[in-house]
């Protein structure tokens, strides 16, 4: 008999079994109690991502930063008020 791998899960904590493994990746889904199924990230991936977002940022000019900024935080205002003001279909 195998052992069963547990970890927290990353929104609550809660003790989570692991469920499958993947056979491409080898990386297993976990089963939150309160969440549900979820995978782990892999750490390399998210290394280079925040890598590759730090380069694109700096190589902008602080104009351009500025728009970019403020287009993301009225898309995000946007999308709040149509979660709360609008019923989807």
């Amino acid at each position: 008999m195998s052992a069963v791998e547990i970890k927290p899960c990353p929104i609550c904590g809660a003790a989570s079994a692991l469920v499958t493994v993947g056979t491409a990746s080898g990386r297993g889904t976990f089963d939150c109690p309160k969440h549900g199924a979820w995978r782990e990230k892999n750490p390399a991936a998210v290394a280079l991502g925040r890598n590759g977002g730090i380069a694109a940022q700096a190589a902008l000019t602080p104009e351009e930063r500025s728009k970019r900024s403020k287009e993301i935080a009225d898309k995000r205002w946007r999308d709040e008020k149509l979660k709360k003001n609008v019923k989807y279909r």
